[in-house]
C-alpha cells in the first residue's frame, strides 16, 4: 500500500486510474481499494484528491492564480477545483487566496 500511496504522491498532477495504480501495487482494482481503505483510512482517489488540494493551498499562498493551481495540481478545471477545494477547506480558493 505504501508504494501505491507513494506514486500517488509523486504523480498527483496526472490523471492516474485505479488500474494503473493496482498494477502499481500488485492488485486487482477491488483488492487495492479495500487494502489502500485499510490502511490508510481513506480510498485512493480521495487521497489524490487531498494531495491535490494541498499543494494547490501551498501555491495560492505563493500568489498562484486559481485556473493556474488547478492546472498544475491535475484537476479537470477550475469548477471542479473550487469544489474540491472548498469541500475539503470550506472556503473557496480565492477567499483562502485573499485571506
Amino acid at each position: 500500500m505504501h508504494r501505491a500511496r507513494d506514486y500517488l504522491i509523486e504523480n498527483y498532477a496526472e490523471d492516474v486510474g485505479l488500474e494503473e495504480l493496482a498494477k502499481v501495487a500488485g492488485l486487482s482494482r477491488a483488492h487495492l481499494i479495500r487494502a489502500f481503505r485499510k490502511e490508510f483510512h481513506i480510498t485512493p482517489h480521495a487521497f489524490l484528491t487531498d494531495k491535490r488540494v494541498r499543494t494547490a493551498k501551498t501555491l495560492l499562498r505563493h500568489g498562484w492564480s486559481a485556473v493556474d493551481a488547478a492546472y498544475q495540481c491535475g484537476f479537470a478545471d477550475q469548477a471542479h477545483f473550487s469544489r474540491h477545494f472548498k469541500a475539503r477547506t470550506g472556503v473557496t480558493p480565492g477567499a483562502f487566496r485573499a485571506g
